[in-house]
């Protein structure tokens, strides 16, 4: 399993997946955190840090056909839920249709 490490520009922060969950976050001035996925900070001495960073980084994993932009979502029109079959099967098989 390949770790998610992201570099946030924005403050210069690094996003670190550790895996069960966790993520460290390394700030541009030598501070360190772990937080849960969820933003719970677990420990080290930075005690804040970007929820949607941390979601993005230590969330689940998106299967690869649902992981594509909104403005690009596909659709069939000739089906009744307007999913192409692919994933029509995929969300009936995890109940969500």
């Amino acid at each position: 399993m390949t770790l998610r490490k992201y570099f946030m520009r924005v403050n210069g922060q690094t996003y670190e997946e550790l895996g069960e969950g966790l993520v460290r976050v390394n700030d541009p001035d030598g501070r360190s955190g772990v937080f849960r996925a969820d933003g719970r900070w677990v420990e080290g001495d930075l005690r804040q840090a970007n929820i949607h960073m941390l979601i993005f980084t230590g969330g689940p994993v998106i299967p690869q056909e649902f992981n594509y932009r909104w403005p690009e979502v596909p659709v069939d029109t000739a089906r009744p839920s307007g999913w192409p079959e692919v994933h029509e099967r995929h969300l009936r098989s995890i109940g969500a249709l």
